[in-house]
């Protein structure tokens, strides 16, 4: 047989053995030692039953049981357990009392509850006062048992104060019932006294106030519910976050064990009873539930002040944790990360479950924590960059368009050198975004993007040209070899709500009711997860902080972005075939060819158009002539509802005499200029604005004081992007 085992036997043999004790007994641990003797007897015949080694059913194998280190502890001399355990206090003994069965018999035996339980309340020091009708042992497993004590459900950190128990939330219907219920019952056995009837819901209602008791009711039935209003209640307390609701006390829970009790005395008094006995009985009871209530209030404070100062510890050891957490993420290299945080995500931090434990920080739970929090991190870095390249970004764009302005404009301005692109356009190319996306801190300057808009810009334009010549191509028809599409009059473009033509290349900057129609979309924010930081911060650069504040609460909400020049913004193929008939009807009318007229020769062409269906309508419409601008727009928007094509005359020689006269640039005409046209400044590179502040412009910056003769000499014109002209721009009304 091994070593091992014959070690176990004789160690089995040598347990069996009555255990040493110290000779010299003392007189005062002879009742002690006594009390015990019984208790150690059983314990060691235990032993002696159990010294073989224990074998399962199934397989017949020898099970090997590891004993705890207290294992040798109940067979120490009585004076030695008495001395170890004065030591402890009654929190220790409680434990102890829970390990085993020898423990449990040993401390609870009631001789031993002065010497055992009595010097471990001293040695605790800030325990509430026991209640007299319960034991020290039961009283300390009231206030460190987390157990229920009905069923014996774990984790029941509430006492029910007042009735000194602990209640999982299955067993309180079964032992609680409710106020209401309750002074109904106390309620009818009071009546049985037969000394002063009255109605139970008349009881009911005055013990919640809605009747006050009078002092000359002084019947039992009174008494009755002056005890029922000593009977400690659990009352609904709102939970945290909720509002405080008035609080009704026929909805509160008494024990059921406390009616029965009161019902029982009551009962139990001699018969017939005495109306003066069953006042003091009752009277007695009041005192009693008084008293009961006073103690369970010191032990709720006993117990606040205990979780209070326990959660500072539990506070205490996360705060240490989390400490110890930021130092290794920062030494980790998440330093930036951290600081971006802020103490609002600090704050978000510190919350989630890996990093709020109150446990020490190890080698092992470090690598958990690193785990946990790498999708976090990794976000918050993400974060992190588009912050700082939002941050970076806007001077960077403002040094590229700097340098496409130094590219296009030469002064004197003209309406052609507005027409370019602008830098949401040349963002997303390569050689464009290897300067916007550098690193945050490298100085990128407008020299370093002029040396590569030259041909960035050439190649951009082609680009464009050639999807607006493949979008207008088709509609055009037969035009003589070698005509650039895009340069002749009837190639024209319309998007939802520009009431004017739009041409090459003042599409570029067309301008939809302020917004750039072509540049711009509406999307939902789970398009933009798709793209990368800088993708997805270019979109979004100009965007208002509502936008970004919608877009986190509503994943349904169309966030508008920026997104480079695109034709297909415009009005698919059937309104492009529409607008390009109506403006071959116009040039035709006006005496040119579709084929080779351009905008230029429509200009220098002094012709206005009147519809001839018009004029024989009554009406306002009759009487007006309109250029070629109007003529486009009434075909598109016209007010007659009965003809589908309008017929075109030339104005006569009296009615184009009379649209000379009104087109002529006076100070009147000037100022009746709305302020949603924009005018340019041809002696700056940038400025444009309506005509009132234009013609301070003029004045305080150019030196120049009439602003008519100004327009007429081509110093300030009709910026690219204006699409509502002024209405003698348009059509005049004709006088006969």
């Amino acid at each position: 047989m091994p070593p091992r085992k014959k070690q176990r036997k004789d160690t089995s043999a040598r347990s069996s053995r009555p255990a040493a004790t110290t000779n010299a007994t003392s007189p005062e641990t002879a009742g002690e030692v006594n009390a015990v003797s019984t208790t150690n007897q059983a314990n060691e015949s235990a032993r002696s039953r159990g010294s073989s080694e224990p074998t399962t059913k199934a397989t017949g194998k020898r099970m090997i049981r590891v004993k705890g280190r207290l294992q040798s502890l109940p067979d120490l001399a009585i004076e030695l357990q008495l001395m170890i355990y004065s030591e402890l206090e009654s929190k220790d003994l409680h434990h102890l009392s829970r390990t085993c069965k020898k423990f449990r018999t040993f401390f609870l035996n009631r001789r031993l509850t002065e010497r055992l339980w009595e010097t471990a309340r001293k040695n605790a020091g800030d325990l509430p006062e026991r209640p007299p009708f319960m034991s020290e042992p039961a009283f300390i497993h009231l206030l460190y048992a987390t157990n229920c004590h009905h069923c014996g459900a774990h984790n029941v950190r509430k006492i029910m104060h007042g009735h000194y128990l602990r209640l999982c939330s299955s067993c309180s219907p079964k032992r609680l019932v409710v106020y209401s219920l309750a002074i109904l019952l106390v309620h009818d056995t009071s009546c049985s006294v037969k000394m002063h009837p009255r109605d139970a819901q008349e009881q009911i209602v005055s013990h919640f106030g809605f009747v006050k008791w009078s002092p000359s009711y002084c019947g039992v039935n009174a008494d009755a519910t002056f005890v029922m209003e000593e009977i400690p209640r659990l009352e609904d307390t709102p939970k945290k976050g909720r509002k405080v609701r008035s609080h009704w006390p026929e909805m509160s829970m008494v024990l059921k064990k406390d009616i029965e009790d009161i019902i029982e005395r009551i009962d139990g008094l001699p018969q017939p009873i005495i109306v003066d006995d069953a006042r003091a009985l009752l009277r007695t009871i009041a005192q009693e539930l008084k008293l009961r209530w006073q103690l369970a209030k010191a032990i709720r404070n006993w117990i606040y002040d205990r979780e209070n100062r326990r959660t500072e510890q539990l506070e205490g050891a996360r705060d240490r944790r989390f400490d110890a957490i930021i130092t290794r993420l920062t030494n980790a290299g998440w330093g930036p990360e951290l600081r971006f945080l802020g103490d609002d995500g600090l704050e978000k931090l510190a919350k989630k479950p890996i990093v709020r434990q109150s446990s020490e920080l190890t080698e092992v739970s470090w690598l958990k924590v690193i785990t946990s929090l790498d999708d976090f991190l990794q976000t918050t870095r993400s974060k992190r960059i588009a912050s700082e390249l939002r941050a970076t970004l806007p001077a960077r764009f403002e040094a590229l368009e700097k340098a496409l302005l130094a590219h296009y404009v030469k002064l004197p301005r003209n309406a052609s050198m507005d027409c370019r692109p602008e830098s949401i356009d040349l963002a997303l190319i390569p050689e464009c975004r290897a300067l916007l996306d550098a690193p945050t801190g490298e100085t990128v300057t407008t020299d370093d993007f002029a040396a590569i808009v030259p041909a960035m810009v050439e190649k951009w334009e082609a680009n464009i040209k050639e999807q607006l010549t493949t979008y207008i191509r088709p509609h055009l028809g037969n035009i003589p070899p070698g005509t650039d599409p895009l340069s002749l009059v009837v190639a024209v473009f319309r998007c939802e709500e520009a009431p004017s033509p739009l041409r090459w290349p003042d599409i570029l900057v067309h301008r939809c009711v302020g917004r750039p129609c072509t540049r711009q979309r509406y999307a939902k924010q789970e398009k933009f997860e798709r793209d990368d930081v800088y993708t997805y911060t270019t979109k979004t650069l100009r965007n208002a902080a509502d936008q970004e504040y919608q877009a986190a609460r509503d994943p349904n909400y169309l966030r508008r972005h920026d997104v480079p020049f695109c034709v297909n913004a415009l009005l698919p193929f059937e309104y492009a075939r529409s607008a390009v008939n109506s403006m071959r009807a116009i040039v035709l009318a006006m005496g040119l060819d579709p084929t080779k007229a351009t905008v230029e020769d429509l200009e220098r062409c002094d012709v206005w158009l009147k519809c001839d269906v018009c004029s024989k309508k009554p009406g306002v419409m009759g009487s007006r002539v309109m250029s070629w601008r109007g003529a486009f727009g009434h075909r598109c928007y016209s007010f007659v509802r009965d003809f589908s094509n309008p017929i075109w005359c030339r104005a006569d020689d009296n009615e184009m005499s009379q649209v000379r006269a009104s087109r002529k640039w006076t100070l009147e005409r000037y100022k009746s200029l709305d302020s949603s046209v924009s005018l340019s400044c041809a002696l700056c590179c940038a400025f444009d604005s309506n005509p009132h502040r234009m013609q301070s412009h003029l004045k305080d910056k150019h030196g120049i004081k009439d602003a008519v003769q100004a327009m007429l000499d081509g110093t300030i014109y009709y910026h690219p992007s204006t699409t509502s002209f002024p209405s003698s721009d348009i059509s005049i009304a004709i006088e006969s």
